[in-house]
């Protein structure tokens, strides 16, 4: 890599770590809560969940701190997820004038957005890696799986939101259509029920098509002391989270301007 390709990417980071502090000392400027909701809202759900838990069955009566881990490490990274795949579908609207003065670049777009979902995800995953040593007694490499597929998680969502943005940005509909399908890959993403020890085919199948669920179970299962449930799956929707990282700033250089040009009519 050239030094200017290298000081261009230094500045380009530096610029996006700047925009994401902004956006969360606004959310704190909004709200004080904004600092501790983050582990708030799904400590809440987990202790809702677990006094719920003999409605869920497959084994999640058994044991209520195991259960309650589970479905910690699931909310956290679904909502990470969520959250993050949102945000890059409305990145544009919210940093129109720098875009179409030319004083931000996609890639750094795409980046501070992820940059700013990355700052809530680390005290929720920092509760969860302490969760699965206390409580499931996760050894060293289990936690490294949670960590490294958790990241995955969050930047597989940046990646499907980038890719998204432009359609979104310009149909207002399609935020509302991809929240209702979001909520059902809660369900074939098996973010708060166990899955059966033996699925079925159909089940396999809805589980693979799930690029959340996948890398969600990636990350949990070696916590939880379970094989994972479709490891060539796994492996295409990461390889899927690798490549779409790569190409989003590519694709949004062409792609972008168009949009941008749109919006300002």
């Amino acid at each position: 890599m050239s030094t200017g390709s290298m000081e261009g990417a230094r500045r380009a980071l530096s610029v996006a770590w700047m925009l994401a502090l902004r956006e969360w000392r606004a959310l704190l400027r909004q709200s004080r809560m904004a600092a501790v909701w983050p582990l708030v809202q799904p400590l809440a759900y987990t202790a809702l969940l677990v006094a719920l838990r003999p409605m869920f069955g497959m084994g999640a009566a058994g044991d209520p701190l195991r259960f309650g881990v589970f479905v910690f490490i699931g909310f956290i990274l679904w909502q990470s997820w969520f959250e993050v795949m949102r945000a890059e579908m409305d990145a544009i609207r919210r940093n129109k004038g720098l875009m179409s003065r030319g004083e931000l670049g996609v890639g750094t777009l795409v980046l501070s957005t992820a940059l700013a979902a990355a700052i809530q995800l680390v005290p929720r995953l920092l509760v969860g890696l302490a969760a699965a040593v206390f409580v499931l007694g996760a050894d060293l490499p289990a936690l490294l799986m949670l960590v490294g597929f958790g990241i995955a998680t969050l930047v597989n969502g940046a990646v499907i939101g980038a890719l998204l943005q432009p359609f979104s940005t310009l149909s207002p509909d399609l935020g509302k259509t991809i929240q209702s399908f979001a909520l059902a890959l809660i369900i074939t993403g098996m973010v708060f029920i166990p899955p059966p020890e033996d699925p079925g085919t159909v089940m396999k199948a809805a589980f693979a098509l799930n690029p959340m669920g996948m890398l969600l179970n990636a990350a949990r299962a070696p916590a939880m002391g379970v094989p994972l449930l479709a490891p060539a799956a796994t492996g295409f929707w990461l390889v899927f989270t690798l490549v779409g990282a790569a190409l989003v700033p590519a694709l949004g250089r062409r792609v972008l301007p168009i949009v941008v040009e749109r919006l300002g009519n």
